[in-house]
């Protein structure tokens, strides 16, 4: 009940704000068509941007593929087992796409240890007359009786035009043990305490209510939390600016270290800004 609550509540936002949505050609499918052999990290991709506004071509090119697997040591029953605790992949294309020379890089890694769980998210590419960068990253931190710590941030950028947001969340459990959320985003700085904690293991999910300042100090709103769909881990947000000339911005993140992706919303302009590549 509290779930369906708080979407009809983002729902209400936004169609209270009257976004005017406008999909750009940063969403595009792809996928590897042909490897040099068997075990080979080389091979030939294709692609098609999903823009309805203008014509392309199919994109073609080579990509260059790698994965790295980390473990570790741990001894139960004076028997050492091997455990793994992470993953990284590094992917390289060179093709032409979207009408024109294409150069792009993806890095994905995640890591998991008795204190942390990290994941990171970085595409950068480069073409004629312009680049684009995507990011995503979320750690968190558990160190138990002395504090909870959480760290969510996300960003897009096409040319110089884009959102970002990142959230820094800390609990000391010995001294201070309300948490505190600081929030850096396209709408200003904010300062907030939870009215709720959903996730009490790691700071990543809470209402919120605070102070923004950017230039002036406002109200504000903010809702964030994590869920998973078939396994698949989300992370879920929405602030409010409340002034005369009140601001919103929704992101929504998939935390996969295979199809990672940002939808970042905001009311500025009503553009709809940070859709990632889908590849399979």
């Amino acid at each position: 009940m509290k779930k369906l609550i708080i979407v009809i509540m983002i729902i209400f936002s936004l169609f209270a704000f009257g976004f005017n949505l406008d999909i750009g050609n940063n969403i595009s499918i792809s996928k590897n068509i042909w490897e040099v052999g068997e075990g080979s990290n080389i091979g030939l991709y294709l692609s098609y941007p999903l823009d309805f506004s203008d014509v392309y071509l199919p994109g073609i090119g080579i990509n260059y593929n790698d994965k790295n697997e980390f473990f570790t040591y741990q001894k139960v029953f004076f028997k050492k087992i091997k455990m793994k605790a992470g993953e990284r992949y590094f992917n390289l294309n060179i093709g032409y796409e979207n009408n024109s020379i294409l150069l792009s890089s993806e890095i994905k890694k995640y890591n998991n240890d008795l204190i942390s769980k990290s994941f990171s998210y970085s595409h950068t590419s480069v073409f004629k007359g312009g680049s684009e960068k995507k990011k995503i990253s979320l750690d968190k931190y558990l160190i138990p009786t002395v504090l909870k710590a959480s760290i969510f941030s996300t960003s897009y950028d096409n040319s110089g035009i884009g959102n970002s947001i990142s959230n820094y969340g800390i609990q000391l459990q010995r001294y201070f043990t309300i948490p505190v959320i600081v929030g850096i985003s396209d709408l200003g700085y904010s300062l907030s305490i939870p009215i709720e904690i959903m996730d009490d293991k790691y700071i990543s999910g809470y209402f919120a209510y605070g102070v923004l300042y950017n230039g002036e100090y406002y109200p504000e709103f903010s809702f964030q939390t994590p869920f998973s769909v078939n396994k698949k881990d989300y992370y879920l947000g929405i602030q409010l600016k409340m002034s005369s000339e009140s601001g919103v911005m929704f992101y929504l993140s998939k935390i996969d270290i295979n199809n990672p992706f940002t939808i970042i919303i905001t009311n500025n302009g009503g553009s709809f800004f940070g859709s990632f590549p889908i590849s399979f």
